[in-house]
């Protein structure tokens, strides 16, 4: 107001003889313009502090952390507003009418943006693999404690799941302590099953909510589908029963979605390494969902990882058995030795194919129990007498401690080293064939039958309530080795050219081992899994997967024998191929 006083003091001009008229007219122009202008600005100031709405396209800024230098020089200048009165004139200021984030979706891809939502993605804003062939997204719902678990333990687990095995995770939870770090495959329609699965895991398993944060990965051939219309209801829900629910919930998938799930291969791979660079701790500990760790296991691991100390590269493997579905849980190592004896656990794939985890010698020093038993022929009520020793140790790499073997035990050793002989080489794989075998003393192996195993690991017993340490190393390393360990995430990554079934994991594990990295395995520790599995006869698609990434094999193995100028296993067998490498 002060202003404009002056302002309108301002003498006009008055013409007179010794002025010429146009300088005057110019003068009072000015002093009228100079009125018009400042009216204006106080106009449109007292409409800019009473307007409540937005540009449809505009947005409100974004809350930035001042730096500590410009909080400094805040404090020395002007006096700090109170919070309720930054908000509310902040708030007032900003967007009132900003547009609803969960508009126009249909030209935004699918959006987990809202209220009701419990992933909060959009399937547009995910990441790519490497050939644009599978989208992830990290963390699309974080555990409520899994940044302040991750800062506890120097170890964090992860797993992998599609929708189908995703009841596991209540029992994993449970067993683990630490942050669990969880990738999960959807495709389609299987997105909103999902969500509502994971809604009902938080929702009824407060340890689930806790500890698992969720990543989630979709294929470009079928992107997650969110219409609710696909769906008749959603089924009820049983806090007491997981499994039934995700087995009702299954149910609901479009046929279309389940015949693409089985012809279409598992990106195995992508997920492990989804998993993987997600956790947050020092350490990894790298399974699949429905592997269930063995009660303070993650306590057991934290301590002798802060205290043991690696001379070099280590990779820590925890041992894992297949149990019957009928039995409990064991409690500690006892208990698991224990039902190994009556035959209710064995060491995990040990019928399906004993390679996967031969190397982690369960078998060593096992003769002691048969020196002790030979003289009565006994063995656990088992009769022994009529066994012959065999003299094929040396040929089939068979553990020199080994007393007695059996015709099945025989039969896997060879095709164990066809396979080798077909992995190093381009021949094609050779038809098994049963030989007869002779024995040291040239007679027939006429007595086929199964014998039972008193592994090194579980030799001590009552060691339950040990610290955890290191039992063995592994000594006899081969190609189809394929341990759950414990090490750094700087450990080799999974190579994602192998997707489905056939050399996945036991290529990452390879390559750690021509990187020099020393297998130790663990105990009291332990890992297990539902059901004794029995060899079934392998479906034609997954041979088909099988021979795809029998074919990256080839080119895998000689960038390894490049990257690291090593052959330990003897898998770049052609001169020329490493001539080219050289």
């Amino acid at each position: 107001m002060q202003l404009v006083s002056v302002l309108f003091d301002l003498p006009l001009c008055q013409p007179t003889l010794k002025q010429a008229k146009i300088g005057c007219r110019l003068w009072n122009l000015s002093i009228v313009s100079v009125l018009i202008l400042t009216f204006s600005n106080i106009l449109l100031t007292v409409r800019l502090l009473h307007y409540s709405d937005c540009s449809k396209h505009a947005m409100p800024l974004p809350d930035i952390e001042p730096s500590h230098e410009d909080r400094e020089l805040s404090l020395l200048k002007v006096p700090e507003l109170p919070s309720s009165v930054v908000k509310a004139n902040i708030g007032s200021a900003a967007c009132k009418n900003f547009p609803n984030e969960t508009e126009n979706t249909s030209n935004r891809g699918v959006s987990s943006k809202n209220v009701n939502s419990v992933f909060q993605i959009n399937s547009r804003l995910g990441r790519w693999d490497a050939r644009h062939l599978f989208k992830a997204f990290d963390f699309a719902i974080v555990g409520d404690k899994f940044v302040a678990l991750s800062e506890r333990f120097t170890v964090c687990l992860a797993t992998q799941s599609s929708l189908e095995k995703m009841h596991s995770l209540v029992q994993v939870a449970h067993h683990w302590s630490g942050a669990i770090s969880a990738a999960i495959f959807a495709a389609s329609d299987e997105f909103k099953l999902l969500e509502w699965y994971v809604g009902y895991l938080r929702k009824c398993f407060p340890l689930v909510r806790e500890r698992v944060s969720f990543h989630l990965m979709f294929s470009k051939d079928r992107p997650p589908s969110n219409s609710k219309s696909e769906f008749p209801k959603k089924p009820k829900m049983d806090c007491h029963k997981p499994e039934a629910v995700l087995d009702e919930l299954v149910r609901l998938r479009r046929p279309e979605t389940g015949k693409w799930r089985v012809k279409n291969a598992y990106p195995q791979n992508h997920m492990r390494n989804l998993a993987r660079r997600n956790c947050q701790s020092s350490h990894v500990f790298l399974t699949d969902v429905d592997i269930i760790p063995s009660a303070r296991l993650a306590e057991g691991l934290d301590t002798f990882l802060r205290t043991n100390r690696c001379k070099g590269k280590c990779a820590y493997v925890i041992p894992t058995y297949e149990i019957d579905d009928r039995v409990k849980f064991p409690h500690n190592k006892t208990d698991l030795i224990r039902l190994a004896k009556k035959g209710l656990a064995r060491p995990f794939h040990h019928k399906v194919f004993i390679f996967n985890q031969f190397a982690t010698n369960f078998s060593k020093g096992q003769n002691n129990a048969y020196v002790r038993q030979r003289k009565t022929g006994k063995y656990d009520g088992e009769n022994i007498s009529n066994r012959k020793p065999l003299g094929l140790r040396a040929a089939l790499g068979i553990n020199e401690d080994a007393e007695w073997l059996n015709k099945e035990e025989v039969e896997k050793h060879i095709e164990h080293w066809l396979f080798i002989i077909y992995s190093r080489t381009s021949l094609v794989r050779p038809r098994l064939v049963r030989p007869q075998l002779k024995s040291m003393h040239g007679r027939l192996v006429d007595d086929w039958s199964a014998i039972v195993d008193v592994p090194l690991w579980q030799s001590n017993e009552g060691l339950e309530n040990s610290a955890v340490h290191v039992s063995h190393n592994v000594t006899n390393f081969e190609f189809l080795y394929e341990p759950f360990y414990v090490a750094p995430d700087t450990v080799p990554a999974h190579d994602e050219r192998f997707i489905g079934y056939g050399y996945t994991r036991n290529t990452q594990v390879y390559e750690m081992y021509v990187a020099g990295y020393q297998f130790q395995v663990l105990s009291p520790i332990f890992t297990c899994h539902w059901g004794l599995q029995n060899k079934k006869g392998r479906p034609s698609w997954r041979e088909r997967q099988n021979s795809l990434n029998r074919r990256h094999f080839e080119v895998f193995k000689a960038e390894v024998f490049a990257r690291y100028r090593k052959d330990p296993s003897k898998m770049v067998t052609s001169k020329k191929m490493v001539k080219v490498v050289r």
